[in-house]
């Protein structure tokens, strides 16, 4: 968790002050973050607010995250938007990033372990509703997916490997991230014209982390809310279809109980908006490939010793295990044909 200087600290409050209204920053406390941004909550004394500071200094990276929220909302999708400032941004600029004030919503949340299949038909239900508006927003002034570079995951995969064995104690979490990368460049190596062949369609404003860590539900099982778009892009549209089953319907197993949660979130997104196998075969074969290029996971394990990922690496391992085995039948035996 980042701890903020003191000259941070004051200057946060003044901006706080200033652009939103706020007298006194009482009680602010770090609750984590994730792979864009560190979390905050503080309160007013009066009323509790959710503060990010994205880590990123991108400008148009940050005008296309405020730019889905606005589209999303304005579609009708419950999202949690950012409070605008006095100068009506949705954020401000300090100590060298970019930071975003949010009310703070209380909500139900589920681990994966924990969702039920109407859950899960609920989370089908939605993604397909935030597809509709993502197909029907202007696509032009939004950056498209950065996916897979094959000289960056060789470079990195290189220095993690070098930084592992030359480790005197090595833990059994850092041994199964140097296996998950074994695996996913054995993948690559063995598909690589294919991978070469595909060329992804971006025709779709996607919420890009859609997963049932980032919903509230309401106690009649309801989606109340959906939050964090920091990945917010234009995408293909079936490249978030099936990131988003993995990691709802998969993250915890690789049975016939999990292939009957994919069934049912497949069978409620299409419900909402159809889709044919063959653009599904093709998003499922682009999440494959840009998974297997992926390394954040490994170099939080390797490089910072970060225990909040070790249940990520081996979800991860898991994945790419079965991804890797299953690859040319997963999207016949996934995709519900009556």
């Amino acid at each position: 968790m980042i701890k903020l200087s003191f000259q941070t600290f004051a200057q946060l409050c003044e901006m706080l002050k200033g652009l939103y209204g706020v007298v006194s920053v009482a009680d602010l406390r770090s609750i984590g973050g994730g792979f864009t941004t560190e979390n905050f909550l503080f309160s007013d004394g009066e009323a509790t607010y959710f503060l990010k500071r994205y880590n990123t200094t991108d400008t148009a990276r940050i005008h296309d995250i405020a730019t889905a929220y606005e589209r999303f909302s304005q579609g009708g999708i419950p999202v949690i938007q950012p409070i605008k400032n006095t100068q009506g941004e949705s954020c401000f600029f300090l100590d060298e990033t970019w930071w975003g004030v949010f009310p703070f919503v209380d909500g139900i949340t589920k681990t994966s372990t924990e969702l039920t299949s109407h859950d899960v038909a609920e989370l089908g239900n939605m993604l397909g509703k935030i597809h509709q508006v993502g197909q029907s927003c202007l696509l032009q002034d939004i950056q498209p997916i950065p996916l897979w570079n094959k000289d960056v995951f060789t470079s990195e995969k290189r220095l993690l490997e070098y930084t592992y064995h030359h480790e005197i104690q090595k833990r059994e979490i850092e041994t199964l991230a140097i296996e998950n990368l074994t695996t996913k460049e054995r993948f690559l190596s063995s598909h690589a014209d294919f991978i070469a062949s595909l060329h992804p369609l971006n025709n779709c404003l996607i919420h890009g982390d859609f997963i049932h860590n980032n919903v509230f539900f309401s106690p009649d099982g309801q989606i109340k809310a959906t939050f964090d778009l920091d990945k917010a892009c234009v995408a293909p549209r079936s490249y978030e279809v099936a990131r988003s089953m993995f990691i709802i319907c998969f993250d915890h197993g690789w049975d016939e109980t999990n292939f009957t949660l994919a069934d049912t979130f497949l069978r409620h997104y299409l419900a909402i908006h159809p889709m044919s196998f063959e653009e599904f075969q093709s998003g499922l074969y682009t999440y494959t490939a840009n998974f297997s290029h992926m390394t954040w996971v490994e170099k939080k394990v390797i490089l910072y010793k970060d225990p909040r990922r070790d249940k990520h690496l081996r979800s991860s391992n898991m994945r790419i295990k079965h991804l890797a085995e299953e690859f040319p039948t997963l999207a016949e035996r996934l995709f519900p044909h009556t």
